[in-house]
């Protein structure tokens, strides 16, 4: 028996999930409305497929799979989102999510993507179909350097000496809030919670 535990604020979505699966080897071990309370959960219940939701209260849904991959959680991940943003789906794919699917294909797509990632030891990212034209035209590799834009890479590099936003805007000639700026767009497309944070992810992204 497949065991899945569901990270959603939106109490109804893990209801369906819940009916969506009546009959099949799988079941429903757990629903949270926020990832801090599910982290507990999951070490607990070492559920077969975590399914969480991008934008959650506490947590991006980047930073839950970036946390669980830190504790060596070995359970698959399924990202179901509102969001077809290329830059997500190819984020999602370096993180080593099983498979991406849009809430607007929550009956059959999602029910496939569960049966299909419960059979598979390994599998690659699935993408719903109304997603796919989107993922395919994303190159992989070019995906992972191309989430930041040239600037963003270059506060971010300058950021990176511990340098304050102040020195960071007189050496590149912009203004400090201009750095502000393109720091919180580098921490939210990055999926961190903070700049130390996004360095890392970016070092390991090789973003530079």
């Amino acid at each position: 028996m497949t065991k899945i535990i569901i990270i959603d604020d939106h109490p109804l979505i893990a209801r369906g999930i819940t009916i969506l699966m009546e009959g099949e080897p799988v079941t429903v071990v757990g629903c949270y409305t926020r990832a801090e309370k599910a982290f507990e959960a999951i070490i607990r219940d070492t559920p077969d497929i975590i399914i969480t939701d991008l934008n959650l209260p506490d947590y991006h849904g980047t930073e839950v799979i970036r946390i669980l991959k830190s504790l060596n959680i070995m359970s698959k991940v399924i990202v179901l989102t509102n969001s077809k943003d290329a830059v997500c789906i190819a984020e999602c794919r370096a993180l080593g999510v099983s498979a991406y699917v849009h809430k607007s294909q929550l009956s059959d797509e999602l029910k496939k993507a569960i049966l299909d990632v419960s059979k598979v030891a390994c599998p690659p990212l699935s993408v719903s179909s109304v997603l796919s034209s989107i993922e395919h035209s994303v190159p992989l590799i070019a995906s992972r350097r191309n989430i930041l834009t040239a600037k963003e890479r270059e506060v971010l590099l300058a950021l990176s000496t511990g340098r304050t936003n102040k020195t960071v805007a007189n050496d590149l000639m912009i203004s400090e809030k201009t750095v502000s700026t393109h720091k919180q767009n580098i921490i939210r497309k990055l999926g961190a919670g903070n700049l130390l944070q996004a360095l890392k992810i970016a070092h390991e992204m090789k973003i530079w």
